[in-house]
């Protein structure tokens, strides 16, 4: 994020006003933060992709940065924008609680935490995660009901549950479906979490499982300078009468739910790739160690689209030609989070430093002599680098093609 720029225009959108009420109380900081959270609004106010169903529409947005700089608060204020009943705010839960299970008796269904929510606000996300149960298992979890698709948990009490129970959701009671084994819904929320920069250790095992990808990260770097107005209390005041607006027309939009969805066209969308090819490939002569790959996934095109029909939602009537040039402007803050993700200070040079010696004592390893992949992890891993951290090498040695071998999974210099 950027400090500094001009106060925005008198809004004449949901959009933009969203921006003002932010930029009002914390300048673009504020701004761009409920741009995003709008934007999500919007994503989850709209109708599927018309034969793109696997192409999600809402847009879960996280919040990535230190501790302590008013992620709980703009979450707060934000939920002060929507319709009464459609959010929730958690800070922690149990694994039970987030899938639903049974009283001791076995007369009544404890809903889903999330069930029947449009909005879902975390913003300690971590702390969620890290309470509790195993760290690994509550990811894992949580990406079930991420994912959007059929959520199932089946526990030892279910089988305490009374046939009248049985009867009332056997077949599916808006849609919850219990049948004395499993339970089963499909979560349909979007997520508004905040979390903070993390160790090598646990940013690798979110990354692992595909944590990161589910979300549209909003990273900031504090500097002293914004700190500094944190700390002296320089902020200013939200603007509740633009608070009071904005709810009555995002009111007005939750109750057209679901909002007609527009897949943005190629010829749209292809000057967008365009520009944002030649982003990649100028970072990528920054940064030699990152494929293009890496840098351009289908995650960032498809957060791309969803803010596009988001944004329809909100300045109906837009014209392509503007809303190419405004996807054009807001590019490379789609990449930040994937080009440069921030790590706890106290292991971020060690990290990138981790990356350069594997790189090198691979090179030494099989300059050697030829070897296997398997050969290649083995010592490395006695040399105590990270099985992640030896994959990744070796793609960018395929990516570099720096591997003269030609049998495959041999690797040789």
């Amino acid at each position: 994020m950027e400090e500094g720029s001009a106060a925005p225009n008198p809004p004449s959108n949901p959009f933009e006003l969203a921006g003002k009420i932010g930029y009002d109380f914390c300048g673009d900081f504020g701004k761009i933060i409920f741009e995003e959270f709008e934007l999500a609004f919007a994503s989850q106010m709209s109708a599927q992709f018309k034969g793109f169903k696997d192409l999600r529409v809402a847009q879960n947005v996280n919040l990535y940065w230190d501790k302590g700089y008013y992620k709980s608060l703009f979450c707060d204020k934000f939920r002060e924008c929507l319709p009464r009943g459609c959010s929730i705010k958690v800070t922690s839960a149990t694994q039970e609680t987030m899938f639903g299970s049974i009283n001791q008796t076995g007369t009544r269904l404890n809903e889903p935490l999330f069930y029947r929510k449009d909005f879902c606000f975390m913003p300690e996300l971590l702390s969620f995660l890290q309470t509790g149960e195993s760290f690994r298992n509550k990811v894992s979890d949580f990406n079930e009901v991420l994912e959007r698709g059929e959520v199932t948990k089946t526990l030892l009490k279910f089988s305490n549950a009374s046939q009248e129970l049985i009867d009332k959701y056997k077949n599916g009671l808006d849609g919850l479906y219990f049948d004395g084994k499993t339970l089963k819904y499909y979560p349909d929320t979007c997520f508004i979490v905040g979390t903070h920069p993390v160790d090598s250790t646990t940013f690798t095992v979110l990354d692992t499982y595909g944590f990161w990808s589910r979300f549209h990260t909003i990273q900031a770097r504090i500097t002293d300078g914004m700190a500094r107005d944190f700390a002296t209390g320089s902020m200013k005041s939200f603007n509740e009468t633009d608070i009071a607006e904005l709810l009555r027309i995002n009111q007005d939009i939750h109750k057209s739910k679901p909002v007609p969805a527009e897949m943005p066209s190629e010829r749209l969308l292809q000057p967008i790739w365009n520009q944002a090819d030649k982003y990649v490939e100028a970072t990528m002569e920054k940064s030699k160690w990152m494929s293009y790959k890496e840098i351009f996934t289908q995650r960032i095109k498809g957060d791309v689209i969803r803010e596009i029909n988001a944004y329809r939602i909100l300045c109906p009537g837009v014209s392509d030609e503007t809303v190419e040039k405004w996807a054009c402007q807001r590019l490379t803050h789609f990449f930040d989070f994937v080009v440069s993700p921030i790590i706890a200070p106290s292991v971020a040079v060690v990290r990138q430093r981790t990356i350069d010696s594997c790189m090198k004592d691979v090179l030494a390893l099989i300059k050697e002599k030829p070897r296997k992949r398997e050969e290649i992890q083995e010592a490395m891993q006695q040399q105590g680098y990270s099985r992640s951290m030896i994959d990744r090498v070796l793609e960018l040695i395929k990516a570099q093609e720096l591997n003269k071998s030609n049998e495959y999974g041999v690797y040789k210099t």
